[in-house]
């Protein structure tokens, strides 16, 4: 209704003027260069911050340390940034796009520059998130690396952020994380540059698992529609057995087949550059 304020903004906005001020901070949160006035009944709680080692005895202030090495400074800003807001975005920067040939008046538009910096923090934001225990910062990183892949699939980007998601333990469908999904699905649907992508192979072989999920998943594609093949070829021949078919049924059959045979064809071509990038290398490992 118009003129109702949204009771997630009530309560950011002041906690949003509450971080930019400083204003009754009673700790600082470090990492590297970068320091934060920060609350411990805020970030305190939500970062499971231990501070008895840093207080200072004298007006009960601590500091605590994320360490540098383990985590980049700016993703700490926007975690922090989140977790007083509800939201993050990344600061603006300048980007560079191609200019049109003004010879070819025809010539479509150059696509929209690409932030290189946006999947790759959204990645960071998700590890960090899952580490802290911080589900609606998990959450609000995945949606954003999400959207980020859809345009920035098979750039230098898109393979540092996959090295950067914590490592997949189990790649099962039903366990797989959901920002593990979006990788595959990024991947699986653009098989036919798969290997035009420089230095992409090697990102996916370097990831444990993997391009055995990504083959895996191609494979079963090829497999579930030669088995309907077969049960469909089956069931036919069994009612021819026992005279059950005539010309209504036979016509059925064949369009039912011909639909089958064009998606066991169109399945084993989009396996097929997953086969060549990854076959040998795959099938080696599970003889191993």
């Amino acid at each position: 209704m118009h003129g109702m304020v949204n009771t997630q903004e009530m309560l950011h906005n002041p906690l949003k003027e509450l971080l930019a001020s400083g204003k009754y901070s009673d700790l600082t949160l470090e990492c590297g260069e970068r320091r934060w006035s920060v609350h411990q009944c805020i970030c305190g709680r939500v970062l499971r911050i231990r501070l008895a080692a840093s207080t200072d005895e004298a007006n009960g202030h601590c500091t605590t340390t994320v360490d540098p090495e383990a985590v980049d400074p700016e993703a700490v800003n926007l975690m922090v940034t989140f977790i007083y807001s509800g939201e993050y975005a990344l600061p603006p920067i300048d980007l560079v796009k191609e200019e049109a040939s003004s010879d070819d008046p025809w010539r479509a538009s150059p696509p929209a520059p690409i932030d290189d910096r946006e999947i790759v923090m959204h990645a960071k934001l998700y590890a960090l998130g899952l580490r802290f225990g911080i589900v609606a910062l998990k959450e609000y990183a995945e949606e954003k690396f999400a959207a980020a892949a859809s345009h920035a699939w098979g750039r230098p980007s898109f393979i540092a952020a996959m090295k950067i998601l914590p490592a997949q333990q189990t790649w099962h469908r039903d366990i797989c994380s959901t920002i593990w999904t979006i990788v595959i699905h990024a991947i699986s649907n653009h098989g036919s540059v798969l290997q035009h992508q420089d230095g992409l192979v090697e990102g996916i072989l370097s990831i444990e698992g993997l391009a055995q999920e990504l083959l895996k998943r191609k494979r079963e594609w090829v497999e579930d529609y030669s088995h309907r093949l077969d049960t469909l070829d089956k069931v036919f021949l069994d009612a021819q057995a026992h005279a059950l078919t005539d010309a209504s049924v036979e016509k059925k059959y064949q369009a039912q087949r011909w639909t089958l045979e064009l998606g066991h064809r169109v399945a084993r071509q989009a396996a097929a550059p997953f086969e060549e990038a990854f076959g040998i290398e795959v099938d080696d490992c599970a003889a191993a």
